[in-house]
């Protein structure tokens, strides 16, 4: 099975020697792939002794990992992490032969090991492997325990693995995984809560886990990806725990606000439709009645081209933009969908996005009114407002002619910044805003602004990356 994968996102954040060492072990066929699926790794690489690597790929193919050897523990990524890499670009994601028998093998024995037998092989490795063993006591949820009691046991677990926030404000994207990874016992087991009669258990440990998220994803800085899939498992879960257990239609109205106004934008509102019918008419007339009172109790937030900075848009208004674009997407109201846009307006930026929108849907007065108010009101800070103009010139004058062709020096310059971007880390930033400076004087500054703008719209997650762009 192959899958695509950016060795270079990999390769790029270790020295060439320790490359070359990497690249030894994999033409030596040091490497053993153990387990494998299009998203993880597990493999054994032998060098001074046997150790275990495990690589991540994300859907865009960048690879991160970890491994048991004393260097990577010391210094970060290994040449055993570049050795199961090379592998399985070569190999593809296929288990060793010989490890899939055997394992084919075992599975067969353990079918006919008789329940009390396999539990107390289960036991004997747990006393001997902590993590292991917290584990099974996270899934494990006894029947004489109340509800509340479950609840408050398995909350002081959540709570206790999450990450430490640094002094600057920010959370390693690898701490979170490994929160990720700890509360995984606690996740697999809510299905079981929801068939066995838990789910309001259930809900309420889904609500608490996603608000840790919520609070623990803003601070991260790095690649949150593992973060949004864990939102991905949980919402359908919680779809799954108001059906089996379903709560009054009015609660569950404040309960779906409530989880989509703490949300951040990389996560989104909650697709109100699949509740409907939960709701009912009393429910969702609740939650749009709810929704419009937040919006109307909202402070407004409005430019001030003058100051040294540009205001930033508190969250919460964010959040309960979306949703009110929502009800007026379902209403068919177009007009509204742009005053709600308009509402949150700071930087020439927003401008652009509202007039984007506005020839999407088919408004070019609309377009044209919201280009020439940000072009008026950014006038004394140029280089701010200069995208906005030439975007005005060529809403008037569409260009005709063809493409240039793409310059190559270009081209390679903005490949090694996106590599430097998805490696990650306050060295590889400017790294990249390095390159970006230095690809500003040659190019127009038309695509360069369109080329900032892009990435500030991709990565905005990036807290320190966004900083650096802004300094």
């Amino acid at each position: 099975m192959k899958t695509r994968i950016d060795i270079n996102s990999l390769l790029d954040e270790i020295a060439p020697s320790i490359v070359s060492r990497g690249q030894r072990y994999h033409h030596e066929g040091r490497v053993t792939i153990l387990d494998a699926d299009p998203n993880r790794v597990l493999a054994r690489v032998e060098g001074t002794e046997p150790y275990i690597t495990r690589l991540f790929i994300d859907r865009h193919g960048h690879v991160d990992g970890d491994c048991s050897c004393p260097a990577y523990e010391n210094y970060g990524p290994c040449k055993h992490m570049v050795a199961v890499g090379l592998t399985i670009l070569k190999t593809g994601l296929q288990p060793d032969p010989e490890i899939a028998r055997t394992q084919a093998r075992i599975r067969n024995h353990l079918r006919g090991v008789d329940v009390e037998t396999l539990i107390g092989m289960v036991l004997d490795r747990a006393l001997t492997d902590p993590d292991f063993y917290r584990r099974l006591d996270l899934a494990a949820l006894p029947d004489d325990e109340s509800d509340d009691d479950a609840f408050r046991r398995l909350a002081r677990a959540i709570g206790a693995a999450l990450p430490e926030v640094e002094e600057d404000g920010w959370v390693d994207a690898d701490m979170a995984e490994v929160w990720i990874l700890s509360i995984d016992p606690i996740v697999t087991a809510l299905p079981t809560m929801i068939e066995t009669g838990r789910a309001e258990l259930a809900q309420r440990l889904i609500d608490h886990i996603r608000a840790a998220a919520c609070r623990l994803i803003v601070c991260i800085d790095g690649d949150n990806t593992p973060m949004i899939g864990l939102f991905s498992r949980l919402d359908p879960l919680y779809l799954a725990a108001c059906r089996a257990a379903p709560p009054a239609p009015v609660t569950l109205a404040e309960r779906l606000l409530a989880r989509d106004i703490m949300a951040p934008e990389e996560i989104g509102s909650s697709m109100i439709a699949d509740y409907a019918d939960l709701l009912g008419p009393e429910g969702i007339a609740t939650w749009r009645r709810l929704v419009v009172d937040a919006w109307a109790a909202e402070p407004v937030i409005a430019p001030r081209p003058d100051s040294g900075t540009l205001p930033e848009v508190p969250a919460r208004r964010l959040a309960l933009a979306r949703i009110m674009d929502q009800i007026a997407e379902a209403d068919g109201d177009v007009g509204a969908r742009i005053a709600i846009r308009a509402s949150t307006l700071v930087s020439p930026a927003d401008y652009r996005k509202l007039v984007e929108f506005c020839l999407e849907v088919a408004r070019p007065d609309a377009a044209r009114h919201w280009l020439d108010e940000g072009i008026w009101l950014f006038e004394g800070r140029k280089h701010l407002v200069r995208d906005l103009i030439v975007f005005k010139t060529r809403l008037e004058k569409p260009a005709k002619a063809p493409s240039p062709p793409v310059d190559t020096k270009i081209q390679a310059r903005t490949d090694r910044i996106e590599a430097l971007i998805a490696t990650g880390g306050r060295p590889a930033y400017e790294q990249a805003c390095q390159l970006l400076k230095q690809l500003a004087p040659l190019r127009n500054p038309a695509d360069h602004a369109a080329h900032l703008d892009e990435i500030r719209r991709r990565y905005r997650s990036r807290r320190v990356l966004m900083s650096l762009l802004d300094g």
